[in-house]
């Protein structure tokens, strides 16, 4: 009963991210036109793409899950079993990857720091080219599997220790741009301690799987309360808003001439930040320029972290 009832929770959670993915798909492909019909240079900033590729990592690794854990209670021999246990765990830690990189490069981006994110993408494929050797030595030799579990045990701690290290430095920086955005703040704050337990959780259960191989499956501890309640959280926080405007919209607001306002490219009102989209705008005093990175840099936040512009809109236009 305890796995049916957890197979049946990724199960619809798979549905609502599907879901999700299809609309945001609709929306963005909508956006993508709109902007080349009015002549924008960017249809998605880095904060969307994020978010985009977040969502599908997240069904794919839910996916994965939905279908391991059948073959890890009737699979034999016990090899398909190991498979079915690390493999969406591998996934997960990719996804949560993501989120961990952004938030470095938002640091980067608030201090002028240039952050270079291709030794992430080095790391992650050098940590599945090492899952892929044990997976296959694990054929051979059992001692695989505990230098596997090892692996995932340092890639969360990896995860831990830079959440850690780079929240507190992100909330100082974007504290003075998020103070009248009471509701981000919260987002922020959540989506940070769930990341911090769920990394926390995977250093604990792998290490006590290194020390000591454990008798039986912890259903709920190791998938529901790492994996399935951690992805619904996320999909919650980042559920499309039926009520957000499009960005190209032409309800823009309007001044008392009559005449369309441009919005401020930092902190504005009622809509939240907004992404700045021209660097050669700012002025060329020092003092400026560090606002405007910080605007910048709490723009991308408020992108990622609210939700994705609505999806009526999108499927109107088609």
């Amino acid at each position: 009963i305890s796995w049916a009832c957890l197979w049946v929770g990724f199960f619809l959670a798979c549905i609502l991210a599907s879901w999700q993915v299809y609309c945001e798909h609709r929306t963005f492909k909508a956006r993508v036109a709109a902007d080349v019909e009015h002549g924008g240079a960017e249809a998605l900033s880095s904060a969307d793409r994020t978010r985009w590729t977040f969502r599908r990592l997240l069904l794919l690794a839910m996916l994965a899950r939905l279908i391991s854990i059948p073959v890890m209670i009737w699979a034999d021999p016990l090899w398909f079993q190991f498979v079915g246990d690390t493999l969406p765990e591998m996934i997960f830690a990719t996804a949560w990857t993501l989120m961990v990189t952004f938030f470095v490069q938002l640091v980067g981006s608030a201090t002028g720091i240039v952050t270079n994110l291709d030794a992430s993408v080095v790391i992650q494929v050098t940590a599945y080219i090492v899952y892929t050797c044990l997976i296959v030595l694990e054929l051979f030799n059992s001692v695989a599997s505990v230098l596997l579990y090892a692996l995932l045990c340092c890639i969360y701690a990896a995860l831990l220790g830079s959440m850690a290290y780079f929240f507190p430095r992100l909330v100082t920086l974007l504290r003075p741009s998020m103070e009248n955005h009471r509701t981000l703040v919260l987002r922020l704050y959540l989506c940070t301690f769930v990341c911090l337990g769920v990394f926390c959780g995977h250093v604990v259960v792998f290490a006590s799987v290194v020390i000591a191989a454990p008798q039986k499956v912890y259903w709920w501890s190791n998938y529901g309360l790492l994996e399935l309640i951690p992805s619904v959280v996320f999909l919650f926080l980042m559920n499309p808003s039926q009520n957000r405007p499009d960005r190209n919209s032409s309800d823009m607001p309007t001044d008392e001439a009559g005449k369309r306002s441009t919005p401020n490219s930092g902190t504005g009102s009622g809509s939240g930040i907004r992404r700045a989209d021209s660097v050669g705008s700012t002025s060329s005093n020092p003092n400026n320029n560090n606002n405007h990175k910080r605007a910048s840099s709490s723009a991308e936040t408020t992108l990622l972290m609210k939700p994705s512009p609505s999806y009526g809109s999108a499927a109107g236009s088609n």
